[in-house]
């Protein structure tokens, strides 16, 4: 029973994450190009009025809009599974891996209490619902080592050599274990924080400032693939 409760949450979860975010969520940067009467982006109204001057009328290729150039940025994912982490905790990392999965090519998950240890390495690829059921069977437990997951996760990112080292850790907090994170930050172009429930949260928030990251505080699971997306947009 319990290994089918496992398989049914983790389709859910998956479920979900496919619902609200969608396959083809890329993160890039915008370039502003001339119109090709072939898409819909934003006109870049500066460099249009720009090309406009000193004109009697507009030209269509003085028409200028924004388009989003694709970048390869892979991430990883660092999930508390310490004592703390139980029920809806740990079913918010769930979905948080089923989201990142139908985000991004390529991603790690690490998994960590005391010790950190890969749930899914970054150059093995699995499927999303495989990923989810591993978060689903931890059973939470020990202290939290942030540190040791942070440095964990650098050498992951390392595998893919990415354009940005983009870490997303999903935790109470609750540092009990280990050395001190704040150090480890800086290896990271840009950590997000997903901040659960706790009287640390503080804690939380300045990792992701410190790491020129974001920081979303998550009550309950619904706000979780909005938060997703808002990391990664």
């Amino acid at each position: 029973m319990r290994e089918s409760a496992k398989r049914i949450a983790a389709r859910t979860a998956v479920r979900i994450a496919a619902r609200e975010i969608g396959r083809g969520l890329y993160t890039g940067f915008m370039e502003s190009q001339p119109y090709r009467f072939n898409s819909y982006e934003e006109i870049d109204l500066e460099k249009t009025v720009e090309n406009m001057l000193g004109k009697t009328f507009l030209d269509y290729e003085d028409i200028h809009v924004f388009k989003r150039t694709e970048k390869y940025v892979p991430a990883v994912l660092l999930v508390d599974c310490s004592l703390s982490m139980f029920g809806f905790k740990i079913s918010a990392a769930a979905l948080t891996a089923a989201s990142l999965s139908l985000c991004l090519n390529k991603y790690s998950v690490i998994g960590f209490n005391h010790n950190a240890w890969i749930i899914a390495s970054i150059d093995k690829e699995e499927p999303p619902i495989k990923v989810c059921e591993k978060i689903l069977d931890v059973s939470a437990g020990g202290f939290t080592n942030i540190a040791e997951a942070l440095e964990l996760g650098i050498q992951e990112l390392g595998k893919e050599r990415p354009i940005e080292k983009i870490g997303i850790l999903i935790t109470d907090g609750e540092v009990t274990a280990g050395k001190n994170p704040f150090p480890y930050v800086s290896k990271y172009d840009h950590l997000h924080v997903l901040g659960l429930p706790s009287a640390q949260t503080w804690i939380c928030s300045k990792l992701a400032k410190m790491g020129n990251g974001r920081f979303q505080l998550i009550t309950n699971l619904e706000q979780v693939c909005n938060a997703i997306k808002n990391l990664l947009s």
